[in-house]
C-alpha cells in the first residue's frame, strides 16, 4: 500500500490506523463474498486517503521558520499586487500600477526561488505550501497579463487624446497668430488709407533753427535742400486731455510725415507727467547733430516704423534723402484715428537732396552712441537664468546684460476677449558683443504655451533687429 518513501513520512499512529483498516478489510472479505468485499476495499481506500492526508498535515506543520518568513512575504506581495490592480488603486498613474505590479510579482517569484534553493531538500519540492504558492503565482501571472493589456489600451487612449489636444492647441495658436497678423495688417492699411479728416485744431510750426517752445521765433514753411529743419507741435489741449489719459503714466502720440502718398508714421510715447500735461512737443526733423534733442531723454520713447527706423530725425532725414530734384510739399500731423490734433506743412526745393543722406548717417550714429538699455520692468533671477540658458542654446554670444522689459506676463488668448488662454509671453532686452567687437541689444520675446499640466516650457518665439549701443551705456 505505502511506498518506502511515503512510509518514512507517516507517524506511528497513522500506521496503526492503516493496519487496522487492512485487517478489517480482510475480515470482511472472509465473511462476505460479494458486497462485503467492495465495502472492505472502500474502507481500505479511505484509510489510505486518511494516511496520506495525515502525511500532508504533518509535512505542512514541519515548515522551517526561515521558509515561513518567505512564505508570508510571498503572500503579502501577491496581496499588494491584487490591490494595485484593483479599483482602489485607480487614482495612481496607469504605467506606475503596471510597473509596481510587475515588481511585486517578481519579488514573489524571487522569494519562492529562495525557499526552494535553501529549504527545498528539507521540505520537498511538492510540499503543499510550495505547491499553493506556485499556483498563486501562476494565477497572478495570468491576471497581470490581462491587467497589462487593459492598462496598455487605456494608456494609448490617453496618449492619443493628449496628441489630439496638442494638435488642436497648435492649430488654435497658429490661427491666433494668423489672425493677429491679419488684424495688424488691417490696422496698418487703415492707418495709411486717406481719410476725410476734419481740420486740425492744433498746428505744427517750422524753422531753420531750434524752436523755443515758450517763445517760437524765426518761423518759416519754405526750405531749400541742405537747410536744417526743426519743428514744434502745438495742440489746443494738453495731451492728457486729448487722449483721456487721466491717471495714466504714459501717452502715445502718433506722428505722421506725408510726402504725396508716401507716409512715415509711428508713436512717440511720453512717459513723464511734465510732458503729458503740456500741449506741445518739440519735433526735430533734420537738425544739426550738435543741436538735436531727440532720442536723448529716456522718458520720451520714439517708436520704430518702416525699415526699423525710429520716428523723428532718423526716419525724417531718410525720407528727405529719397526726394528727386524739384519742389515738394511735406506734411506733418498728429493722427488719433479719425482726428488730427495738430497739422502743418512745409515746402522744400532743390536739385540734390544728398545732404539729408549724410545727415541721416550722422544723426543715426549720434542716436546709437547715446542709446541705453530699455528700463527694467521686472526682476526675476530664476526667470532670467532660464532665459540666458535658452539664448546660449540658440547660439548667442556671451550675454552682457539681460533686462526683463515687461512688468508682468502678457496673456495670449485663442480668440481674444475672455476665451481660453493659449500661451503667455514676456519681452526682454538682451545686450551682447558681436564678432566685430561692436555691442548691440535686441528685443527678444519669450513665450510659454498653456498645457493641461499648466505653463509649458519657456521658448524663444521672436528676436528683433540688433540695435547698436555703446558698451559703456549697457549698464546705465
Amino acid at each position: 500500500m505505502f511506498s518506502p518513501k511515503s512510509t518514512r513520512r507517516v507517524s506511528a499512529p497513522v500506521l496503526v490506523l492503516a493496519v487496522i483498516a487492512l485487517a478489517l478489510g480482510s475480515f470482511a472479505a472472509a465473511l462476505d463474498v460479494g458486497g462485503a468485499l467492495d465495502r472492505a476495499k472502500r474502507t481500505a481506500q479511505q484509510a489510505k486517503d486518511a494516511a496520506e492526508s495525515a502525511a500532508r498535515v504533518g509535512a505542512a506543520i514541519a515548515v522551517p521558520s526561515g521558509a515561513a518568513t518567505y512564505l508570508r512575504q510571498i503572500d503579502q506581495k501577491l496581496e499588494k499586487m491584487d490591490r494595485m490592480m484593483g479599483e482602489d488603486a485607480a487614482r495612481y498613474d496607469k504605467d506606475y500600477r503596471v510597473k509596481e505590479s510587475e515588481a511585486l510579482l517578481k519579488g514573489a517569484r524571487d522569494d519562492l526561488a529562495t525557499i526552494e534553493n535553501r529549504y527545498g531538500a528539507k521540505m520537498g519540492k511538492d510540499h503543499p505550501e510550495l505547491v499553493s504558492r506556485r499556483d498563486r503565482i501562476a494565477a497572478a501571472e495570468k491576471k497581470l497579463e490581462t491587467f497589462k493589456g487593459t492598462m496598455g489600451a487605456a494608456i494609448q487612449k490617453e496618449k492619443d487624446a493628449r496628441e489630439a489636444r496638442s494638435k488642436e492647441e497648435e492649430a488654435a495658436y497658429a490661427a491666433q497668430k494668423e489672425r493677429q497678423a491679419r488684424e495688424a495688417a488691417e490696422r496698418e492699411a487703415e492707418a495709411m488709407r486717406p481719410q476725410a479728416e476734419p481740420a486740425a485744431a492744433g498746428k505744427v510750426l517750422f524753422s531753420r533753427s531750434p524752436i523755443d517752445p515758450a517763445k517760437p521765433a524765426n518761423l518759416t514753411a519754405s526750405f531749400k535742400a541742405g537747410d536744417t529743419i526743426y519743428g514744434l507741435i502745438q495742440a489746443d489741449k494738453t495731451w492728457r486731455e486729448l487722449y483721456n489719459a487721466q491717471g495714466k503714466s504714459e501717452v502715445g502720440i502718433m506722428i505722421v510725415m506725408a510726402i504725396g502718398k508716401n507716409e512715415t508714421y509711428q508713436y512717440i510715447t511720453l512717459k513723464n507727467a511734465k510732458y503729458i500735461d503740456t500741449n506741445q512737443l518739440v519735433l526735430d526733423i533734420a537738425p544739426a547733430p550738435d543741436k538735436m534733442t531727440a532720442y536723448k531723454d529716456p522718458e520720451i520713447v520714439f517708436g520704430e516704423g518702416k525699415g526699423n527706423r525710429k520716428i523723428g530725425p532718423i526716419a525724417f532725414t531718410y525720407e528727405l534723402a529719397q526726394l528727386p530734384a524739384g519742389k515738394h510739399t511735406v506734411q506733418f500731423y498728429v493722427r488719433d484715428f479719425g482726428k488730427r490734433h495738430a497739422a502743418g506743412q512745409l515746402e522744400i526745393e532743390g536739385a540734390d537732396f544728398k545732404f539729408y543722406a549724410d545727415l541721416h548717417e550722422k544723426v543715426k550714429a549720434l542716436a546709437d552712441a547715446s542709446a541705453i538699455m530699455p528700463p527694467v520692468g521686472m526682476v526675476n533671477k530664476a526667470l532670467e537664468a532660464e532665459m540666458l540658458a535658452l539664448l546660449k542654446n540658440a547660439g548667442w554670444p556671451p550675454v552682457l546684460r539681460l533686462v526683463i522689459r515687461d512688468k508682468d506676463w502678457w496673456l495670449n488668448r485663442v480668440a481674444g476677449g475672455n476665451s481660453p488662454v493659449s500661451s503667455r509671453h514676456i519681452n526682454a532686452a538682451v545686450a551682447a558683443k558681436g564678432p566685430d567687437g561692436k555691442c548691440y541689444y535686441r528685443m527678444v520675446v519669450f513665450e510659454q504655451p498653456m498645457t493641461l499640466a499648466g505653463w509649458g516650457k519657456l521658448e524663444i518665439t521672436r528676436q528683433g533687429d540688433p540695435k547698436p549701443i555703446a558698451e559703456e551705456n549697457i549698464y546705465k
